[in-house]
């Protein structure tokens, strides 16, 4: 991901990934203290919180998405 990755578009990642709904999120929320630190912990930190399946989905999620890219094919939508 960019250096012009903003808070919002971690909001957005977490969003668009299955499994992360307000709980899960809200709990990743309060133990990382951003979606930007939840969105860069690694597996075993996820896994501490969300359990181990869900952590690797979200690694697997996160490794091949762009956000970037899907805000722009998205604004041809709007």
């Amino acid at each position: 991901m960019s250096q012009s990755m903003t808070e919002s578009y971690y909001y957005l990642g977490f969003s668009l990934c299955y499994g992360i709904g307000p709980k899960r999120f809200s709990q990743l929320l309060s133990h990382f203290g951003t979606a930007e630190n939840s969105w860069q912990s690694s597996k075993d930190e996820l896994a501490t919180i969300i359990g181990s399946i869900l952590a690797a989905k979200i690694c697997y999620f996160r490794d091949n998405i762009d956000i970037e890219r899907y805000l722009s094919e998205m604004k041809g939508y709007i």
